[in-house]
């Protein structure tokens, strides 16, 4: 993600970092608010620290900022069978999407990019 592409969501207030206990930064998350719902655009973990809890803690605060902006859901693309991707993603919550004009446009766009076998997913902020 470009350093610009960064700054935006930082001024957005829609970045988050996680850093380690000597100020290294360990991930981010990356995202906007469109319409009613958070889109995640990015969330990454340093490999060094993964399987710590780290991304979940990122999804959480996020979906944390959707909840007290009284929004309805968390939503983002990702790879459909990479462990850590949609199956990850299903254990925190997120259900596979279909049928929404704005996600299905943005795993048309991503296929036309050349990133197949990807899905649409999202997560509900508040309990149905």
């Amino acid at each position: 993600m470009p350093v610009q592409t960064h700054l935006r969501y930082i001024s957005l207030g829609t970045e988050w970092v996680a850093v380690s206990e000597d100020q290294d930064l360990v991930g981010f998350l990356a995202a906007e608010i469109i319409a009613r719902n958070l889109h995640i655009w990015e969330l990454a973990v340093r490999e060094d620290v993964q399987n710590n809890g780290i991304g979940r803690r990122l999804v959480d605060v996020a979906v944390m900022f959707a909840w007290e902006r009284r929004l309805e859901s968390v939503t983002l693309t990702t790879f459909i069978d990479v462990p850590w991707n949609a199956p990850w993603y299903s254990r925190l919550g997120f259900e596979v999407s279909r049928g929404d004009e704005r996600l299905d446009a943005l795993i048309r766009a991503e296929a036309e990019r050349g990133l197949p076998r990807r899905c649409a997913m999202r997560r509900p902020v508040y309990p149905q």
